[in-house]
């Protein structure tokens, strides 16, 4: 997954109270570009797959891209989501997924995963 090239970005509300957990202290943008030369696991076709994305403090707290229909090994996102982020020392984990047609039988199926440390990217944004 490649977000380098869109506007991703965090910006922080000083005036908010660090000790409260449900207090809102900020805004993570991401823009979702595009993956590159990911396992194609799907044998009849080229698989439907879309990205979700989490903090590592509330992992069911979830945002994800739309599915990409067809999208194989190299799918095209180009979408924008927010998250609120209440903790500085958080931790995204971007995953990629194979969307599974036959729920019956099967689950969704992981394709690959990165951890982004938000002390990376906060103060590179707005």
């Amino acid at each position: 997954m490649d977000s380098f090239n869109g506007t991703t970005g965090f910006s922080f509300n000083p005036n908010s109270d660090q000790d409260g957990e449900d207090d809102f202290s900020g805004l993570l943008d991401i823009f979702v570009h595009h993956a590159r030369n990911i396992h194609n696991i799907c044998i009849y076709e080229n698989q439907d797959v879309y990205a979700k994305f989490s903090l590592t403090y509330s992992p069911d707290e979830i945002v994800s891209t739309r599915i990409v229909n067809g999208g194989g090994k190299n799918p095209d996102f180009n979408e924008n989501l927010t998250m609120k982020i209440t903790q500085l020392d958080a931790v995204l984990k971007c995953e990629i997924w194979m969307l599974s047609r036959v729920r019956n039988y099967f689950e969704d199926q992981l394709l690959g995963f990165a951890l982004v440390p938000m002390s990376l990217v906060s103060g590179k944004g707005k």
